[in-house]
């Protein structure tokens, strides 16, 4: 096979780093894989959300993630952020909360869009970031561009976050029924504490209203 190099940024030449692309040689047919395997099912996580409550479905999630790392770093706020994302399609208290988490997350990010609007706070800090990056060498730059672009692709591709806010909310319910089961285990264990057990010759001098004949 033939390679031929491409840019991934056709409108900076000084940003190259090379990706090889195999082209395939003349007269040589590529195999090909369809109908050999089954396109896999996209998830959405919003499909079990009422229609009126979808666009809550982000910003809780994007409100659990700031309180989640806020108190407890990058695994607390993956955590948070996946399971309040789930929780928006239920219906209890935990589905209250990432519903009142995702207007709250909404309100804060209307009146930040009015402070930015205003200040410019954004647009001053990607300008100052943009003038630092280009003082690094080409060659680092195209890296961290190359790597970027690679893991944002990867992501989407195989739908990390999707499959991030699945697994997390049905592991949730799975510990709550579990804690759930045990407690009920304990109420009848410590229920059948409080049984008296005799036996027939000594339930013989009982009546039926439980006092014993004198």
């Amino acid at each position: 096979m033939t390679l031929k190099e491409f840019s991934i940024l056709d409108d900076d030449t000084s940003l190259i780093t090379p990706i090889l692309v195999g082209e395939p040689i003349e007269g040589q047919t590529q195999p090909t894989t369809e109908g050999t395997e089954q396109e896999e099912e996209k998830i959405d996580i919003t499909k079990l959300v009422p229609e009126e409550e979808k666009h809550l479905v982000t910003p809780a999630g994007v409100g659990g993630a700031i309180v989640g790392f806020i108190f407890g770093g990058p695994i607390l706020s993956a955590l948070v952020g996946f399971g309040a994302a789930y929780a928006i399609r239920k219906k209890n208290g935990a589905g209250d909360a990432a519903r009142a988490l995702g207007e709250l997350t909404i309100s804060v990010q209307d009146k930040a869009a009015k402070i930015e609007e205003k200040n410019k706070y954004f647009e001053k800090t990607k300008t100052s970031v943009g003038d630092m990056s280009n003082k690094l060498p080409s060659k680092v730059r195209g890296c961290f561009v190359s790597s970027w672009f690679a893991v944002s692709n990867y992501t989407k591709e195989n739908q990390l976050i999707e499959r991030g806010v699945e697994g997390t909310g049905k592991g949730f319910e799975f510990i709550s029924s579990s804690i759930s089961g045990l407690s009920k285990k304990s109420d009848n264990e410590k229920e059948r504490e409080n049984y008296t057990f005799v036996s027939n010759d000594e339930a013989q001098h009982y009546p039926a209203n439980g006092v014993q004949a004198h």
